[in-house]
């Protein structure tokens, strides 16, 4: 499957509010789940904190090309808890806004790459 920045701004776009969580990648309670839990991602009880998916490396490889204000990429845990590090001119406080702003800034980071050569 293409994994595209467009699939993901499709896909995000169509999830409620209410569905969209921080700091966990599932309420049990409401079933709402972060960016990366709407990506199937899951909690692995010991060493590396997450069983990623195909679709969620491919959505923290988007993310990695949006530079943050600490030059480092931009990730998507960071991103859709607190919007830590962005430095992309986001004011936006909600978990669902950020993802979709930073999937935005990764489109013209893209496009002016493929404009340039």
């Amino acid at each position: 499957m293409d994994y595209s920045i467009e699939y993901f701004i499709e896909k995000f776009s169509t999830i409620p509010e209410e569905k969209w969580t921080v700091k966990q990648l599932e309420d049990s309670e409401t079933g709402a789940h972060c960016a990366l839990g709407h990506c199937g991602v899951t909690q692995k009880a010991f060493g590396n904190p997450y069983n990623y998916t195909e679709e969620g490396t491919a959505l923290e490889k988007i993310f990695q090309t949006v530079p943050s204000i600490w030059n480092t990429g931009s990730y998507v845990p960071s991103t859709n808890d607190n919007g830590y590090g962005m430095g992309i001119g986001c004011t936006k406080t909600l978990p669902k806004e950020r993802i979709l702003i930073t999937l935005l800034k990764a489109q013209e980071i893209r496009d002016a790459k493929n404009l340039a050569h």
